[in-house]
């Protein structure tokens, strides 16, 4: 019976003989190519969370590179302000929007001004690049019911790109899986200074908690289990990392 395990740490043999389970390394090369190369970290500051009802006050990206198993924040982030005459209204907007509505207040740009700015914006990924976020599935629904965002197609039988890739790079599930794993249950706020609602801070924040999570898992330290005790007990308890598979001979 032979375990392939393949990841962040060099890839190797895990192997049963004599009643123990054991592994043997196999060279040194890393195995991240599974996580995409390119991200663009997506935050929206927005009235409510309904897109047909509530209005788009704040968008801000950034261009993220991966470097192993964490992801760098590339130069120039892309931060717009849409035109609004709204003021602060609710007890939350109040508190934490109202800086942002004072931008909004004076701001000229329209919607299809700030389509153009991102398409631009993202150059070469446009219709390549998959959005990421923890809310990502709600702020591309304000994108696209604001008519931000170009959306992917299918147009007889060929793939008409959109603004951005069609699938998105959800950091919560990294996130859930992370604290199985770990045990602890981090919030975003265990690691956001600022304390503050603004869609760039949000995105340096959420930034720092997904290398957070990806180091957790993939990560020297990560939490792998062994097996001494013969091979009664089931083999998958000896591997538990999340880019491991198993064959068995």
């Amino acid at each position: 019976m032979t375990f392939c395990q393949t990841g962040q740490q060099p890839a190797g043999i895990v192997q049963a003989t004599e009643g123990k389970v054991h592994r043997t390394v196999q060279g040194s090369a890393e195995r991240t190519d599974f996580l995409p190369e390119d991200l663009v970290m997506l935050d929206c500051e927005m009235t409510g969370v309904v897109p047909k009802r509530d209005d788009l006050l704040q968008i801000a990206m950034v261009k993220l590179k991966r470097n192993g198993i964490q992801y760098e924040a590339q130069p120039d982030p892309l931060v717009l302000y849409l035109k609004n005459d709204r003021q602060p209204e609710s007890g939350f907007h109040k508190k934490y929007l109202a800086h942002i509505f004072e931008k909004c207040n004076q701001s000229d740009l329209t919607p299809e001004q700030a389509k153009q700015k991102i398409e631009t914006w993202l150059g070469d990924l446009r219709g390549k690049v998959m959005p990421c976020g923890d809310c990502v599935p709600t702020d591309v629904a304000f994108l696209l019911e604001k008519g931000l965002l170009t959306p992917p197609d299918i147009i007889d039988d060929k793939q008409t790109p959109g603004t951005f890739h069609y699938e998105f790079w959800e950091m919560n599930p990294l996130k859930a899986i992370s604290r199985h794993k770990t045990r602890r249950k981090e919030t975003l706020s265990d690691l956001d200074e600022e304390n503050i609602h603004d869609a760039l801070v949000d995105d340096l924040n959420q930034l720092i908690e997904m290398n957070h999570y990806l180091m957790n898992l993939l990560g020297p330290d990560r939490p792998v289990a062994s097996v001494q005790s013969g091979l009664n007990v089931p083999y998958h308890t000896a591997l538990m990392d999340m880019d491991d598979c198993c064959s068995e001979k």
